[in-house]
């Protein structure tokens, strides 16, 4: 919100050099999906606002740059942040899926060893054989797309940390 804020002031304030002027008005408006800023005032409830600046040319002086460079490196640790998060999100998936399949195999080894004491072992172990590569086969499958995902978060952490 802030960087499009600033693009839009910054819009303002070059398409107001054509007046030569030292000041641009603005109007925001709040509407319900939240606050709208424009040259022109909406029909609602428009609060005007005026940004009066230096005209000393194009030169962007050093304390504006380090706030530039500022909100540039909070956003970039932002965005390290979450996707750090997110990462670590997939991870917690990966070992939620790791117990769920344990248990599984567990229950279908505890039936079969239930099933040999009695007189239908082979029809049982049949079952918890294809019960036991069925779990496995959605483990693998529902792992592999969270891989891919981990793998893409990586991708991205890696371009902002580099």
């Amino acid at each position: 919100m802030r960087s499009l804020l600033v693009i839009m002031l910054v819009f303002f304030i070059t398409s107001s050099k054509c007046d030569a002027s030292n000041s641009v008005r603005y109007y925001k408006c709040t509407t319900e999906r939240g606050s709208v800023y424009s040259k022109h005032p909406c029909p609602g409830n428009a609060t005007q606002y005026q940004l009066v600046y230096n005209d000393a040319g194009d030169e962007v002086t050093a304390e504006q740059q380090l706030h530039y460079k500022t909100l540039n490196n909070i956003e970039k640790t932002q965005i390290i942040r979450n996707l750090q998060r997110e990462i670590s999100k997939k991870r917690h998936d990966v070992a939620m899926l790791n117990q769920k399949r344990d248990r599984a195999e567990r229950e279908q080894q505890a039936k079969l060893d239930k099933a040999s004491k009695g007189r239908d072992s082979k029809k049982v172990n049949k079952e918890v054989q294809r019960s036991l590569k069925a779990i496995n086969k959605d483990y693998f499958n529902q792992k592999k797309v969270i891989d891919k995902e981990i793998d893409k978060l990586e991708k991205k952490l890696k371009r902002f940390v580099d």
